[in-house]
């Protein structure tokens, strides 16, 4: 099945391939993967959270162009495809905030599910973000993804509890 719904794209959701900015989401529909592509662009980086689970992100409008950062129903509908046993993975860069509280988001809401990882920096040190990377440089995705242990989805969602209950600006 072909999804082409808001901020999905892709054609096989064996495994869903999940970023926080429209960069790499562009960078991901370019690549030659064959995977479920999800672009969750929360703006983690800012603003208060409204719950632990800040889906309607409205409150970071203020000086954004945008009409609507309200992403519930992008959410259900992952649920959707996540509880159909799929296996979830999470490009990011320790260095951008979003990427990074958006790994931790999801490692919060499915830690009962296969969560890998993409730490772009194990292919560029450099890179500030997914999208800085390159098409050729995601060429052997599996020779750069982790699966997340256990204890390791434990300690993410931790860190994301600590995080999203100081909710500080």
């Amino acid at each position: 099945m072909y999804f082409e719904y808001k901020n999905f794209v892709g054609d096989n959701d064996s495994i869903i391939d999940i970023v926080a900015n429209d960069s790499a989401f562009g960078l991901l529909k370019k690549s030659d993967l064959e995977t479920l592509k999800v672009c969750l662009p929360l703006s983690l980086s800012k603003g208060k959270y409204e719950s632990i689970t800040p889906m309607n992100r409205n409150n970071v409008l203020e000086h954004d162009d945008i009409e609507s950062y309200d992403f519930t129903s992008d959410f259900n509908k992952l649920k959707s495809i996540v509880d159909k046993n799929k296996t979830i993975r999470v490009w990011f860069s320790e260095k951008s905030i979003d990427e990074y509280r958006l790994l931790l988001l999801i490692c919060y809401m499915f830690k009962d599910y296969n969560i890998s990882i993409v730490d772009i920096n194990k292919i560029d040190a450099e890179a500030f973000a997914v999208g800085c990377l390159r098409n050729n440089q995601i060429k052997d995705i599996d020779e750069i993804t982790t699966v997340l242990t256990d204890k390791e989805k434990d300690n993410y969602s931790n860190e994301w509890l600590g995080i999203a209950n100081s909710n500080l600006e």
